[in-house]
């Protein structure tokens, strides 16, 4: 059975083991955008869950009580089961295809591949560095390559050595005899080189995927977990350049270390076998190696340097068209289009100067590397020839030697080759260690779920942006008690925007307290706390998906009855039954084109209302939307007076009407907070 969807063995594997976390937790995990999981998605989701996975082939009569609960397959027979329990006479499972419980006799003779979820932590990374790390985790996945690596090599000295044998014992006392032994000798060295060649090959294929599974986990993990201030400290273009670069060192570390792994076995082994073999015409190979390995030390330094270079051009490049692209309406405005395009092309230019120097430098190793081999191949054929003439040497020992000197110098040569890439991939790998060592939010472990009653207090609290002189926030003071709504209001950059970051806590404050039910809102994990409010920003933002699938990612168990009733409350509904197929209708990475803005917006308004929770803030939620929908969601707040705490950035009367309390800043500064009327007499000049 090979359509199998493994997604049915998740909940009676977590019943089993006991798993005490959150609902929302596993529902995180799941791949995102999919229906159908392999098991590959399965390990996954239960490493992303904390557990790590055992795997081993087993017959049933043999399974221990200490390896329960374990996953057990047998994919041929169609066996998806979790085994749960061994008594006397029978295992108790359930069948992942139907969840129902049965037994079967342990005496059963069946075999199939038991997999073990253990719970633990993801290994400590501040310890040592990233790569190290990634090294001890794979340790016992590692020798098994390299024992092939190994015997391939031992393997491949065959051929030289029965081409001495040949020569020397066979050809030269004319023994036809022989012959036919060493044919099929020969066929039985060819047989085990295909053989060695397979099974590791399929070893270093399994572990190059797993290398990409570990690194991609490793890396997506950490960028989730970056506090958002880290993030807004760059600008789009290096964020996107950055990320880059990690995708790039996903490709490259696997594919280095199994290069190194393939062919370093087979240089060690044929340069042994050639100095035993050769004798004294050994040196001259031996010392072409040694003035190859000084040339690359040569060129490192100043491949190094230039790959820095290029590597810094291309990041000014790069920052440029993601500035073009974010900026394009704004040229067009300005009627700029030619002057951008001759500072670009001064860009490209210096970009193209940069590579080609480097692909210059590239060239001359590869050039001279080839040369120095080339020429030190034909010394040795010269003098092995001289000395076989003067019978200091067997013609069999000469072929050996030719062809054990082919091999080491074609696997040194491919090695050579991959000097351009070292320099970038130490740059990578340490640019991996300090993503990896990079403070974070919170730890991938389980998170308590925060459940607030609605208390909302901001004390004194100043805010002052990385990189920037002036205050953003000064001296703001706040409160909201459960069921109460604030309005904020002020003009534009007066600091509304970033007193909604404080209190989600995507900024920290310099100094004062926000508190949530009298507890500071430090002392929470940043994510379960954000987890706790539900919050539209200013600017709607979706992703590849299901409108569904957008909206779960706020709330991943509600239900598609949840997602209309959240609809409904921002009055959407009807736009969304036109829609080809309702809420399970898939927003492209254009839907800022396909959709109008209000029509986002009111997305925006009702994945915050989806969460259900007890804290609701909304930066300008109807700055799009048309007055029949602002009527709707108006009634919507006015029915959650009282039941929830509602804080609004808003300019429209309507909405401030329905305040309870107001603040107003001016430039960062709290100009004033009150009640509703006390606020308003008082801006419109007629208080007492």
């Amino acid at each position: 059975m090979t359509n199998f969807n493994y997604i049915n063995c998740l909940k009676p594997l977590l019943r089993t083991l006991g798993w005490q976390g959150s609902s929302r937790r596993v529902f995180e995990a799941v791949p995102y955008d999919v229906t159908e999981i392999d098991l590959i998605d399965l390990k996954n989701i239960f490493v992303s869950l904390g557990y790590t996975c055992y795997s081993k082939k087993v017959k049933l009569s043999k399974l221990s009580r200490s390896f329960l609960p374990t996953l057990f397959i047998n994919e041929s027979k169609g066996i998806f089961w979790v085994i749960y329990e061994r008594t006397e006479k029978d295992f108790l499972y359930i069948d992942c295809r139907n969840g129902e419980k049965a037994a079967i006799p342990v005496s059963k003779r069946l075999s199939g591949v038991r997999y073990n979820f253990v719970k633990g932590l993801h290994p400590e990374i501040s310890a040592k560095s990233w790569f190290l790390c990634l090294f001890d985790r794979l340790s016992r996945d590692l020798w098994q390559p390299v024992v092939m690596a190994i015997l391939g090599g031992l393997s491949t000295l065959a051929i030289p050595l029965f081409v001495q044998f040949m020569y020397d014992h066979v050809i030269s006392i004319q023994s036809e005899k022989m012959v036919p032994y060493c044919v099929g000798g020969l066929g039985l060295v060819f047989l085990s080189m295909i053989l060695f060649a397979y099974i590791k090959n399929r070893y270093l294929s399994y572990l190059g995927a797993r290398l990409n599974i570990l690194i991609n986990n490793d890396i997506e993990r950490q960028l989730m977990m970056l506090s958002p201030s880290h993030l807004k400290e760059d600008s789009i273009g290096e964020q996107v350049l950055k990320l880059r670069q990690f995708d790039y060192g996903r490709e490259m570390v696997p594919r280095s270390l199994v290069l190194a792994l393939f062919e370093l076995p087979i240089i060690i082994l044929a340069t042994i076998a050639m100095a035993i073999v050769g004798q004294e015409l050994a040196l001259i190979p031996l010392m072409a190696m040694g003035l190859t390995l000084m040339l690359v030390k040569f060129f490192y330094g100043r491949l190094s340097s230039l790959t820095t270079k290029a590597v810094a051009v291309h990041k000014t490049s790069s920052n440029f068209i993601h500035e073009t692209l974010l900026s394009l309406q704004a040229l067009h405005n300005l009627a700029a289009e030619r002057a951008w395009s001759d500072r670009y092309r001064t860009y490209g230019s210096d970009t193209a100067i940069q590579e080609r120097v480097l692909s210059d430098k590239i060239n001359q190793l590869s050039t001279w590397s080839l040369s120095i081999l080339k020429g030190a191949g034909a010394l040795t054929v010269c003098w092995g020839i001289q000395q076989v003439i003067e019978g200091n040497l067997s013609g069999g020992t000469l072929m050996a030697v030719i062809i054990l000197m082919g091999q080491v110098f074609w696997s040194l040569y491919t090695l050579v080759g991959q000097v351009q890439d070292l320099p970038l991939f130490r740059e990578t790998v340490s640019k991996i260690n300090q993503l990896m060592v990079a403070p974070i939010e919170g730890l991938p472990t389980i998170q308590s779920a925060i459940k607030p009653q609605g208390h909302l207090s901001v004390d004194d609290v100043y805010f002052r942006y990385p990189g920037q002189s002036k205050m953003a926030l000064q001296g703001v003071r706040m409160e909201a008690n459960p069921g109460e709504i604030v309005a904020i209001i002020g003009q534009n950059a007066s600091g509304k925007s970033t007193f909604v970051r404080l209190l989600m806590r995507l900024h920290d404050p310099m100094s004062g307290d926000i508190k949530l039910d009298g507890i500071n809102i430090n002392t929470f994990d940043p994510i379960a706390y954000r987890q706790s409010i539900g919050y539209a920003p200013s600017v709607p933002q979706f992703f590849v998906g299901t409108i569904a699938q957008n909206m779960r990612l706020a709330q991943p168990e509600a239900t598609d009855k949840e997602i209309l009733y959240a609809f409904e409350q921002v009055g959407v509904t009807e736009e969304i039954h036109k829609l080809p197929n309702g809420i399970h209708t898939r927003l492209s990475d254009q839907y800022q084109q396909d959709y109008s803005a209000g029509f986002l917006q009111k997305l925006n308004l009702a994945r915050a209302l989806i969460r259900d929770s007890n804290v609701l803030i909304f930066d300008e939620p109807v700055g799009n939307i048309d007055f029949k929908s602002d009527a709707v969601f108006k009634d919507t707040i006015q029915n959650l007076k009282g039941k929830k705490t509602v804080i609004i950035v808003t300019h429209r009367p309507s909405i401030i009407n329905l305040a309870d309390r107001i603040l107003v800043l001016n430039q960062g500064i709290m100009r004033l907070f009150g009640p509703r009327e006390q606020v308003l007499n008082i801006l419109s000049g007629n208080a007492a």
